[in-house]
């Protein structure tokens, strides 16, 4: 699924602004290395079961071989 926002870093915050329902979650986020960077629900308007929502992302190299 993909959505359309826009997101930014503001004081060491990263916010993520969702177009479809006009919220805005946080996350305090922390460089694992070049090609990882690991992310902690801070605040979000959306009901999740697990406050302690965390997850890593992973930067994608050119898949076009």
């Amino acid at each position: 699924m993909a959505e359309k926002g826009k997101w930014w870093v503001k004081d060491g915050v990263f916010y993520e602004l969702h177009f479809n329902t006009d919220k805005t979650d946080t996350y305090t986020f922390e460089v694992i290395d070049e090609e990882h960077i690991k992310f902690k629900l801070k605040s979000t308007d959306v009901a999740f079961a697990d406050s302690n929502y965390e997850f890593i992302d992973t930067k994608l190299t050119d898949l076009a071989e």
